[in-house]
């Protein structure tokens, strides 16, 4: 299993950088607290469009996105620490692998 697992990791490296997602830092932007930036200046998101959540709702919103880019990577780092010999890890990595995936497509 080691093999197959060593080969799947190595797919899900390539996705990342394969990953069509901008490259870069991302922030939420200080003044509007509902935009999210790359520290290159780049529109990545602007959550305040909605009329149907609050403000507060929408600035957290806004810090989820920003945060993407590290959970993802968070997120890949996690799956190469699994043991899939364990139970438990086989589940927490099947969670990892079903978020990673919906992430960066499957």
């Amino acid at each position: 299993w080691r093999q197959s697992f060593r080969n799947l990791f190595f797919n899900y490296k390539l996705k990342i950088i394969m990953s069509k997602y901008t490259q870069d830092e991302w922030a939420v932007n200080s003044a509007s607290r509902m935009e999210v930036n790359s520290f290159k200046g780049i529109a990545i998101a602007d959550c305040s469009m909605s009329q149907m959540i609050n403000t507060e709702e929408k600035a957290a919103n806004a810090k989820l996105i920003a945060a993407a880019p590290d959970l993802l990577n968070a997120c890949f780092n996690a799956m190469g620490i699994c043991n899939l010999s364990n139970d438990a890890d086989k589940y927490v990595f099947e969670q990892l692998k079903a978020a990673f995936d919906k992430a960066v497509g499957s």
